[in-house]
């Protein structure tokens, strides 16, 4: 059986990804988002259904764009894909 957790991502930092607090002067509270987080947040604001994020995939999660602007990562006890 799997289990699944649903975590919205919005104003949380990604691996790697510096958020405007921590490099804009101005204090602004909205995460930088990679190229393919932006591409993924067009297209499924394009298409109104949630789009994946390739990149942010790992054995036993993945992260979605969705249409209303924010992500959603699904998280699996067991491994799912592998690398």
């Amino acid at each position: 059986m799997l289990a699944l957790a649903l975590i919205p991502l919005t104003g949380m930092a990604h691996p790697g990804v510096q958020s405007a607090a921590e490099g804009d002067p101005s204090g602004a509270s909205e995460p930088w988002h990679t190229s393919e987080e932006t591409s993924a947040l067009t297209r499924a604001a394009e298409l109104g259904e949630p789009v994946e994020v390739l990149s942010q995939r790992s054995e036993t999660s993945q992260v979605f764009a969705n249409p209303e602007g924010d992500f959603t990562e699904d998280v699996y006890a067991t491994a799912q894909w592998v690398r």
